[in-house]
């Protein structure tokens, strides 16, 4: 079970902010989550894991093809903040 003092670090480490019914219903969440995962570590098996690393060649991708692109002040034209040829993303806090 998480507590609330966890939840709480983890949402002011991300920059999140939640209600109290919104918080309530993600700390179940987590915890169900955490649980699942409890059982599933604890479950033995004598069988050998089916593990194979994931590689990939250059020769398994796709060649980049360009397409129509935007220009950068097209793309920022309907943005709501821009500076500097840059999207301007307003931080979310508390309250918001």
């Amino acid at each position: 079970m998480i507590t609330e003092k966890d939840f709480d670090n983890a949402a002011a480490n991300a920059l999140l902010y939640f209600d109290d019914e919104e918080k309530k219903r993600l700390m179940k969440d987590m915890s169900d989550v955490i649980e699942f995962v409890s059982v599933v570590k604890a479950v033995k098996s004598n069988k050998p894991t089916a593990y194979k690393p994931l590689t990939i060649s250059a020769s398994d991708l796709r060649e980049d093809i360009i397409g129509n692109t935007l220009s950068n002040e097209d793309a920022l034209s309907n943005a709501d903040c821009a500076d500097d040829g840059y999207f301007v993303v307003k931080r979310r806090s508390k309250g918001e």
